[in-house]
C-alpha cells in the first residue's frame, strides 16, 4: 500500500480541509457545501446539495441497484434525482437545452465518502463523467449519474470500500460440449443458461450493423455480411455457427462487468485465458472466443499475431479478480 492509500483516523473540525483517504468520525458539511444544505436520498447514497457544493456518503456494498462505488474510477449514483441534483452534478437549469453545443458552467465540487467500520472514508472530490435523464414527462430527473474516481483507487481500499460479494450460481457450459455435433442445441443451451426466462434480459440497444444475407432454402446456408453495395464477404461460419458467435458476442458486450485490454503481448493474453476453453468456431469478425462458468472472452486477431487485445464480460465481479495485474482500458473488477 503506498503513502496515497493509507487512511487517516480524525474528527472533522470546520473549517479545516479534508485529505483524500482521511477517515472522519464526523462529516462537516456545513463546511463543505455551506448553509442550508438541501438532503435527498438517491438509492442507497444520500446527497447534500448546498450554495458551494455538494456531499455523497454511501455504504460500503456491492449492489448495482443500488449503486455505490463500481471501480477504481468510477462511482455510480443510481436514480431517480430530482432536477436540483441535476443542476448540481450537471451545471444546468431544468430549462437547458440539451441540443446545444454551448458548454454549461462547471458545477461545484462534489465530495465522496463511503462508511466504514470506524467512521466514514473520504475518496475526495470527484467528478462528473456521464448522466442518464429519464424519460418520463415534465420537469428533469437524473436517473444515473456516473463520477470519476481521481486517482483511481488501490484494489486494497478498492476492496475495502465496495467488499467482494459471494458467487451465486453462475451460467454453466454444457451448451459448450455440443457445437461440434449439434449446434442447435448448444444454441438453445446457451441462450437458456445465460437468459433464464424467470429473469428475462432487457433488450440491449439496437446498434448500427451491417445487414446479413442468406439464402433460406438451404438448411444450414452461408451467411453473408453486406456492408454497402460494394462490400460484401461470406462469414467463415455458416448460420449454426454464425447464430452461436454473434449470441456469444451480444452476452458478453451485455454483461454486467467488463474488462478492455489495450493491445497486449499475444503470450500474456494466453495466460489469461489460459483456464478457459476456446468455443471451437472458426476466428470471426470480433476474434475468437474463450468461455467458463460466467465467463465469455473475446480475443482479437489471429493466433500468430505478436500482439492483441482480449474483452472479458462476466456475470458476477469476483470472476474478474483472477485478472488483477495487469493495466487495463476498462475494468469492473
Amino acid at each position: 500500500m503506498n503513502r496515497h492509500d493509507a487512511s487517516r483516523q480524525r474528527t472533522t473540525v470546520t473549517g479545516m480541509p479534508l485529505s483524500r483517504l482521511d477517515l472522519v468520525t464526523t462529516i462537516d458539511v456545513p463546511g463543505l457545501v455551506g448553509a442550508s444544505a438541501n438532503t435527498f436520498t438517491v438509492g442507497g447514497a444520500e446527497v447534500a446539495i448546498g450554495p458551494t457544493g455538494a456531499v455523497i456518503v454511501t455504504d460500503a456494498v456491492d449492489d448495482p441497484a443500488a449503486g455505490g462505488v463500481w471501480s477504481s474510477t468510477e462511482f455510480k449514483l443510481i436514480g431517480p434525482m430530482p432536477g436540483i441534483l441535476a443542476e448540481r452534478f450537471l451545471g444546468v437549469k431544468e430549462d437547458f437545452d440539451w441540443l446545444s453545443w454551448e458548454r454549461p458552467q462547471r458545477p461545484w465540487p462534489i465530495h465522496l465518502f463511503v462508511r466504514l467500520e470506524g467512521g466514514s472514508l473520504y475518496l475526495g472530490p470527484v467528478d462528473r463523467v456521464q448522466s442518464e435523464r429519464t424519460d418520463d414527462p415534465g420537469p428533469l430527473v437524473l436517473g444515473k449519474c456516473v463520477l470519476r474516481i481521481d486517482p483511481p483507487l488501490s484494489f486494497d481500499v478498492l476492496d475495502r470500500v465496495r467488499p467482494p460479494s459471494p458467487v451465486t450460481a453462475l451460467p454453466g457450459l454444457e451448451w459448450l460440449d455440443h457445437v461440434n455435433g449439434d449446434r442447435a442445441t448448444a444454441l438453445r443451451l446457451f441462450i437458456e443458461s445465460r437468459y433464464p426466462l424467470s429473469h428475462p434480459a432487457a433488450p440491449p440497444a439496437t446498434p448500427s450493423v451491417p445487414v446479413w444475407s442468406l439464402d433460406p432454402s438451404e438448411d444450414d446456408p452461408t451467411v453473408w455480411t453486406i456492408v454497402d453495395d460494394e462490400h460484401r464477404h461470406a462469414e467463415r461460419e455458416r448460420l449454426s455457427g454464425f447464430l452461436l458467435q454473434f449470441s456469444l458476442h451480444e452476452a458478453m458486450i451485455n454483461a454486467p462487468y467488463q474488462a478492455w485490454s489495450r493491445t497486449l503481448p499475444t503470450p500474456i493474453v494466453d495466460e489469461l485465458t489460459g483456464t478457459l476453453r476456446r468455443v471451437p468456431l472458426k476466428t470471426w469478425r470480433y476474434g475468437s472466443f474463450y468461455v467458463a462458468p460466467g465467463l465469455i472472452a473475446c480475443v482479437t486477431g489471429d493466433e500468430e499475431e505478436e500482439e492483441c487485445r482480449v474483452w472479458f464480460g462476466a456475470t458476477h465481479r469476483s470472476l474478474l479478480r483472477p485478472l488483477r495485474g495487469i493495466e487495463w482500458f476498462l475494468f469492473d473488477g
